[in-house]
Parts: structure tokens; C-alpha cells; sequence
């Protein structure tokens, strides 16, 4: 029998391959639907705190994607939170309160995998239901921040959007280079299996970013199993609570020190 890995995952959280096949059509419709839920958000005259819940146990990379909405040249997400940094509630609802006296409104992007200092789940089910993987099923990360900020004193108006499946199933969002990059893995994972190869993951490398380019291959599947990819922390600002934008990436000041 021959064993040929094609990866999938919106999580984007595989070693060696430059970006998993379905993480660019989740940040799509994450980045959207933030941008969406933000103007919708807006439109009141006491606008609260609105928390927008993505999937991610162990990496943030589709909380981090809610960076990607932007109005008026300026970010929506006021705070975004990953599992690669402990959740600090002190810091957390500090910061809440900074900006709800400036501006009546909050907006949040939360990674389901957020976690404690101790590295417990910020939200592990009360039932302790897991999966096939035996993995904690999460959710709920969105209502224990509300939980948090009211219960702070913050204010009462907080609203949780939890995106659940939509953020893997939104066809009508799907990128045509997702598309394309798929179908090209599984086709040379089946080119890999007739040739008689076993113990691999067909992937792909970058070339370049412009042109956009990528070139695919091969690795050994014990290089992606059990492994993942996090969050590069240069990417995360020193209070761990939002994210640098890519130019200001290099100002080792302002990054995250753990």
C-alpha cells in the first residue's frame, strides 16, 4: 500500500508547505466578514464591545486574517487574540476599557484556542466532549471575553458572532488560487502514488511574491505529522493583544517578548 499525504487544512497550520489549500478562502471570509459585522456594529448610538470568534486551537492564523478588514484605512479589529500568546485578563480588560472611553466601541477578533498562562483553554467545554483525536472541542472563547468585560464593568453591551463552519464551507468566497493550488497537490499526489512513492505529503514552496509564484513537490510526511506551525511571534505587538502590520514587522520594540 502507498501512502501520499494531500494536506487541507483552513487552520494553516502545517510545517514545511508555505500556506495549506483552504486557509486563503477562510482569511477571505474572515477578513469580510469582520469588515461586515464592524460597519454593522457601528451603527448605533451605544455601540458596546462586538467579539468575533474564529476557529484555530492551537495557531491564530485565521484570527490573525481578521487583520486583513480594514475601512477607511484603518483596521477594525481594535484587539485580536491568539492561542500562541497567554491570555492576560488584567491586561486584556484594561485595554478594553482604554479604548471603549475613547471611542464608545470595541471590536475583537478572538482565536478559539486561546489559553491561559497555565495553558489550559480560555474556553474548554463544561461537558469536556472531545474529539475523534481526543482533542477538547472548543467554542466559547467569544462568550467567556463577554463574560469577562461584563462582569469588569466595562459595559453590558457586548455581542459574540462565534463563525463556526462558515469560515471552511463559504463557497461563494472560495479563491480561485485556492482552487487552482488544490487541485494541482491532489493531481501530484496521485502522480507521486503511481510512481511508487509512500511516506509522503505533496506540497508546495513559494518562488516568489511578485510575481506570485509557487512551485510544487514533495516532503516526508513525518516532517508535517504531529508538527505545527504558529504564529510568527515578530508579528504580534509587545501586549500580545493585536498584530503589527507587515512594514512595522521588523520593530523588534514593539514585538511580543514571551
Amino acid at each position: 500500500m502507498n501512502f501520499i499525504g494531500i494536506p487541507k487544512t483552513v487552520d494553516n497550520d502545517l510545517q514545511v508547505i508555505d500556506h495549506a489549500p483552504g486557509f486563503g478562502s477562510a482569511a477571505r471570509y474572515i477578513a469580510t466578514s469582520v469588515l461586515e459585522s464592524y460597519l454593522d456594529s457601528m451603527v448605533y448610538t451605544n455601540n458596546g464591545v462586538f467579539i468575533t470568534e474564529t476557529m484555530g486551537r492551537d495557531a491564530g492564523w485565521l484570527a490573525a486574517s481578521g487583520a486583513l478588514a480594514t475601512y477607511n484605512g484603518r483596521r477594525c479589529a481594535d484587539i485580536i487574540l491568539l492561542p500562541e500568546v497567554p491570555f492576560d485578563e488584567e491586561k486584556f480588560l484594561q485595554r478594553v476599557e482604554e479604548i471603549y472611553k475613547e471611542k464608545n466601541h470595541v471590536y475583537i477578533v478572538a482565536s478559539e484556542g486561546v489559553r491561559l498562562k497555565d495553558g489550559s483553554f480560555l474556553a474548554a467545554t463544561k461537558a469536556h466532549a472531545h474529539d475523534s483525536f481526543g482533542h477538547a472541542q472548543l467554542g466559547g472563547a467569544g462568550n467567556a471575553l463577554k463574560n469577562i468585560i461584563v462582569s469588569g464593568g466595562v459595559t453590558s453591551r457586548v455581542k459574540v458572532l462565534e463563525l463556526s463552519t462558515l469560515q471552511r464551507s463559504a463557497f461563494h468566497l472560495a479563491s480561485e488560487v485556492d482552487l487552482e493550488e488544490a487541485f494541482h497537490l491532489g493531481e501530484r499526489a496521485l502522480l507521486m502514488a503511481k510512481d511508487g512513492e509512500t511516506g509522503k505529503v505533496s506540497i508546495l514552496v513559494r518562488k516568489s511574491d511578485d510575481p506570485y509564484e509557487v512551485e510544487y513537490t514533495s516532503t516526508d510526511a513525518s516532517n508535517i505529522a504531529n508538527h505545527v506551525k504558529y504564529m510568527p511571534l515578530d508579528m504580534v505587538t509587545k501586549d500580545g493583544i493585536c498584530l503589527l502590520y507587515t512594514s512595522d514587522a521588523a520593530d523588534e520594540e514593539d514585538s511580543v517578548d514571551l
